[in-house]
């Protein structure tokens, strides 16, 4: 397995952590109103294991109710995601722009798994990528509006 492919994902969680911890993303509130000046969340430690080696386990979040997962997770050997995954609650409507438009490839490993990285619309950000044996729905992850994420 390629290096830089590891290093790829373990950024795309740790950007995901550092934003969390900056509050630049919000717990959902109690209430269904949303002004568009808020990024509904939903954390979750349920994964299901896509793939895993001697080296490496690749995990999804499951999603909660309209609420998914923005990328795939990594873990050293075949452990358990200590951490918590950061769902965004899906845009609903003709309108919505959060799903990604397309995936482009990055690379493939010697098992034929490729990492995809989701081509979000304009305006989003995609903070994850895909692991798969074949080309993943755009129904699967979400991306996050640009207006939430520093440059």
């Amino acid at each position: 397995m390629n290096i830089y492919i590891i290093l790829t994902i373990i950024f795309a969680i740790l950007i995901t952590i550092f934003l969390y911890q900056l509050n630049i993303v919000k717990h959902e509130k109690f209430t269904q109103e949303n002004n568009n000046n808020t990024l509904l969340i939903k954390k979750t430690n349920d994964f299901k294991k896509i793939f895993s080696n001697n080296k490496y386990s690749i995990w999804c979040p499951l999603p909660i109710d309209d609420y998914f997962p923005i990328g795939h997770y990594i873990t050293l050997n075949k452990s358990y995601p200590k951490i918590m995954a950061t769902l965004i609650k899906n845009e609903l409507g003709n309108k919505s722009k959060n799903k990604p438009i397309k995936y482009d490839i990055i690379s493939i490993t010697n098992n034929q798994y490729a990492i995809w990285n989701p081509i979000p619309n304009d305006n989003y950000i995609s903070l994850g990528h895909m692991y798969s044996k074949s080309y993943p729905s755009k129904f699967n992850i979400r991306c996050v509006p640009k207006k939430f994420c520093i440059k």
